[in-house]
């Protein structure tokens, strides 16, 4: 029986390609599996590789926790969020308590659509009563499976305020009340209360108009006290003709937190540029700020940049749009992680608003906003990082 030459010559190529990748098997099965090789390739991002290895270190070490814990956390880089809960769950059968597993099992089954599951395995740890800025970062993931949850959601905000002004270009005083309150329908340990009071002297030198002013706040949350703070804040702004100004910003803040080692001493030092023409009007911050925590893990440096934009629009609007950039550095790492946190976040705003009603006098005036907020914070540590989108009308009374 003969074959066509070309029929031999297909065999012979194929039979050379099953060789060669017998022979990558080979090496490859011959190189040293270790769980080092597995860090290493996590450090360089690589998760599917380190999933390989992890899974292999998994069937030689039946029961490791700690390979187990990695193997999770390599599956759910990776997208493979069903391996990810049947590692993590491994570890929770030998480590019950092994929080940073239960907050990773609750993260994959949010991953996977079981809101159910994930809420109460973020619950868990929540209950133990975890470092404050963890139970944050739960609380904005129980908030996200509450907006899953509802298939409609509406979301308001009234806003009023109360101020008094003693004309501001002849000495004087400032001084304003804030009040703010916001309550969930059905998780109320988030609820918020804000009560503000500031005031202070305003005088006016040439072309310099100063301004010191004493602020005192108190917030509660969920009920109990949160916060309190007492600040001493100066704002001198210069005028540099009549389309522009300059506005030097410092701050001195006393916070008392209910949870201990929170309680700092706060500095921000900033600049504010101000340009007017015809229509618009833009503002320039450029700002600094150092916390001084007695807990060394809740101390930061904080950068920040805003621009904001505003141009008045046919029909009484006005339109705005406005980016933050802004930067933190922590002076230690958390008892959970081995590195300091590092965060950036970018937020991104649109906005429009129109005065409803105006007193023919113009001392009073009634106006509503609506606003996109879009907003971008990422981190060094995995548990951090989050994405969001906030919608919000605000009608707002002067008088």
């Amino acid at each position: 029986m003969f074959l066509p030459v070309n029929f031999h010559s297909t065999l012979r190529a194929s039979l050379v390609g099953l060789f060669g990748l017998l022979l990558c098997a080979t090496l490859l099965a011959a190189a040293p599996i270790s769980f080092q090789n597995g860090r290493q390739a996590m450090e360089r991002g690589d998760f599917a590789a380190a999933l390989d290895i992890f899974q292999n270190l998994s069937q030689q070490q039946p029961g490791n926790p700690e390979v187990d814990f990695l193997l999770g956390r390599s599956a759910y880089e990776s997208g493979d969020f069903e391996t990810a809960i049947f590692a993590f769950e491994r570890v929770l059968i030998l480590q019950p308590q092994a929080q940073r597993a239960r907050l990773e099992l609750a993260r994959s089954y949010l991953a996977v659509g079981d809101l159910q599951s994930a809420r109460s395995n973020f619950q868990v740890v929540l209950d133990r009563q975890p470092p404050l800025v963890v139970r944050n970062n739960i609380q904005h993931y129980l908030e996200m499976i509450e907006r899953a949850a509802q298939q409609h959601r509406v979301i308001g905000q009234l806003s009023i305020g109360l101020a008094y002004d003693d004309n501001v270009y002849k000495p004087g005083w400032s001084s304003s009340l804030l009040l703010y309150n916001s309550n969930y329908r059905r998780e109320e340990d988030l609820n918020l209360n804000l009560f503000g009071l500031s005031s202070g002297p305003v005088w006016q030198q040439g072309n310099w108009q100063h301004k010191l002013q004493l602020r005192a706040n108190y917030m509660t949350f969920g009920g109990d006290r949160y916060l309190s703070s007492l600040a001493l804040g100066a704002e001198p702004e210069y005028r540099i003709n009549r389309q522009q100004s300059l506005t030097l910003l410092g701050q001195i803040s006393l916070l008392d937190f209910a949870e201990a080692g929170r309680d700092a001493e706060q500095y921000r030092l900033g600049v504010s540029y101000n340009f007017f023409w015809a229509k618009n009007r833009l503002n320039l911050v450029l700002a600094g700020e150092v916390n001084e925590a007695d807990d060394e893990q809740y101390g930061y440096l904080r950068k920040l940049l805003t621009i904001q934009y505003q141009r008045q629009l046919p029909w009484r609007l006005t339109c705005s749009l406005g980016f933050r950039l802004q930067r933190t550095r922590y002076d230690a790492a958390g008892p959970l992680f081995s590195e300091k946190r590092r965060d950036l976040l970018r937020e991104y705003n649109l906005g429009l608003s129109r005065p409803l009603w105006t007193a023919a006098d113009g001392s009073r005036q009634l106006v509503a906003q609506l606003s996109q907020v879009w907003t971008d914070s990422g981190s060094n540590i995995d548990l951090y990082p989050y994405d969001k989108q906030v919608t919000s009308l605000v009608l707002s009374v002067s008088f």
